[in-house]
């Protein structure tokens, strides 16, 4: 089977699953975002690393799968797929995904409270205490999507003393008992839960519907000085 990584980002992505695979019985090949024509004559199997997999490179090849790694399949044209009978596939937004993106936005959040990168230049300069930075403890957290990263992120959040709410769009579902939220919006509701939110979270996935969310008027609902972290698409901000 000759599979082909579409993009070069993520370098890991490949190497890793070379080491997985038998050689003699797979290819592992990866490609430019602009040589995925190309490329895809060649391949069984497309894996779209931040590049659009669209009916043209569907067509250059004989392609039996395209396996996103990730969640968001809103890179893959699904309705060419579906009309030529090529299984899209994905990594569900829980187990070993959700914990690694949780994580991630951990970092994201302490490394603004604390000026990561103004502290890394003092410590350089041999300057102690400066910028003195913030706590996250004691301030609101909103999550907006309450999806398995957002439940991961909850749960790394809660020993660190905050106040967590949560945008979604049915707030009386049975999930939302699982993130032990302080406050549950619905969409409709958001300004409300924006203004109360220090550090507003982006969890959930890119549609039509979210395309574009995060407006000026969702950015002016938020207190002065707010943080905004999107671990999800970059999009969903216009």
């Amino acid at each position: 089977m000759r599979i082909l990584f579409c993009g070069d980002t993520f370098p890991a992505a490949s190497h890793t699953l070379r080491k997985r695979l038998d050689p003699g019985a797979h290819a592992v090949a990866v490609c430019h975002s602009d040589e995925i024509l190309r490329a895809a004559s060649q391949a069984d199997v497309l894996i779209p690393l931040m590049s659009r997999i669209d009916a043209a490179a569907m067509d250059a090849g004989n392609v039996r799968l395209i396996q996103q790694w990730g969640a968001g399949i809103e890179g893959v044209d699904l309705n060419a797929a579906r009309e030529r009978g090529i299984p899209v596939a994905n990594v569900p937004a829980a187990g070993g995904n959700a914990d690694s993106v949780a994580e991630h936005a951990i970092l994201l959040i302490i490394a603004l409270l604390r000026e990561l990168p103004a502290a890394q230049d003092s410590v350089r300069a041999g300057r102690l205490g400066a910028p003195q930075g913030r706590t996250l403890a004691g301030r609101t957290v909103c999550l907006y999507g309450l999806g398995g990263i957002a439940r991961a992120l909850a749960r790394r959040l809660r020993p660190f003393d905050v106040r967590l709410v949560g945008i979604t769009r049915d707030p009386t579902a049975e999930k939302v008992k699982a993130f032990a939220l302080d406050a549950c919006y619905s969409v409709e509701q958001r300004a409300a839960a924006l203004a109360q939110s220090h550090i507003l979270v982006l969890c959930t996935s890119l549609s039509k519907e979210t395309h574009g969310m995060i407006d000026e008027q969702a950015l002016r609902a938020l207190p002065r000085g707010a943080y905004l972290i999107n671990i999800a698409r970059g999009p969903l901000i216009q």
